[in-house]
């Protein structure tokens, strides 16, 4: 026998209509590969499901006069307006998940952004922010868009402020937001596992902490512990002279901090470069100081 295909698809919830070419025999049994059969010569079938199905078409004769016959063809069945995506779970920063459409033969995602792939039904996803995804499936029945969703946790976990410290002092670390914690290395630190280690490093040195946040995501922060070994040299600007009504540029190095006096007659009295305006010969002073005590200085201006 012989099946005629007048299109090799069909589109839910329409019916296909099979045509039978088969000469020489008078009975038929058509197996629809859903479960269905029919014993007409060219019956209609339609599918409820999508996908690719076998049909089977056996011709014989019931007088036993001539041999059965087989035919098999494949058709495909599509649906109308059935593009979806599975159901997503939260991710935390820095993860991946897989997205999984459906209802099509063919697919595009917008936007394309943070995706492996924009043009399969199933990319890997790996936005750092929560991201809204829309996918167009098309078939040969029509293009159909659905929409994902995908959640990143936004929580606050972090670490304490790089700070400076004078040696042989100890400073206590800190981290929030967590409910777990790990600081790297545990040289000189007393308690590694916990919230708020105390360290005395002999050195500069970047500590490293792994934070587990309530909702099982792992962040790393820093925190940079500068170690000074003395009290700061100060290095400020030669006396100078300038006339009456004349600026003078007042400059100290040397400290973390300066604080100049007399303070009223400086523009700023804790900046390291600064103005002043004198009506009379002044000596400006600057207190520098850092983690390991302070030092005072002096200038003239005339």
């Amino acid at each position: 026998p012989t099946i005629s295909l007048p299109q090799p698809f069909v589109c839910i919830p329409s019916s296909y209509q099979f045509n039978n070419s088969s000469t020489g025999a008078n009975s038929y049994l058509w197996n629809f590969g859903d479960g269905n059969t029919s014993n007409q010569f060219a019956p209609s079938h339609m599918y409820t499901d999508t996908g690719t199905y076998e049909v089977t078409l056996i011709a014989f004769d019931s007088l036993n006069c001539l041999q059965p016959d087989t035919a098999v063809i494949l058709i495909d069945v599509f649906a109308v307006d059935n593009a979806s995506v599975l159901t997503i779970d939260t991710i935390c920063p820095n993860e991946s998940i897989q997205l999984s459409a459906s209802g099509g033969t063919t697919y595009q995602w917008f936007p394309a952004i943070y995706l492996s792939n924009d043009t399969i039904a199933n990319p890997i996803c790996s936005p750092p922010f929560t991201t809204n995804y829309m996918v167009v499936a098309t078939d040969l029945c029509g293009s159909d868009t659905a929409y994902a969703s995908v959640i990143v946790y936004n929580e606050i976990v972090n670490a304490m402020n790089d700070t400076v410290i004078c040696i042989t002092n100890s400073v206590q670390l800190n981290a929030y937001g967590g409910t777990n914690y790990s600081w790297y290395p545990n040289t000189f630190m007393n308690n590694p596992g916990t919230q708020s280690p105390t360290v005395t490093p002999t050195s500069s040195q970047l500590y490293y902490v792994d934070i587990t946040s309530p909702f099982g995501c792992l962040y790393t922060d820093s925190v940079l512990i500068n170690v000074e070994a003395n009290i700061p040299l100060p290095q400020l600007n030669n006396d100078t002279t300038i006339c009456i009504g004349d600026f003078a540029v007042l400059t100290a190095q040397g400290g973390n901090t300066v604080q100049w006096s007399p303070a009223n007659l400086v523009n700023n009295p804790n900046a390291f470069v600064t103005l002043t305006q004198p009506n009379q010969s002044t000596v400006y002073y600057a207190f520098l100081s850092n983690s390991c005590g302070g030092i005072l200085d002096s200038t003239f201006v005339e």
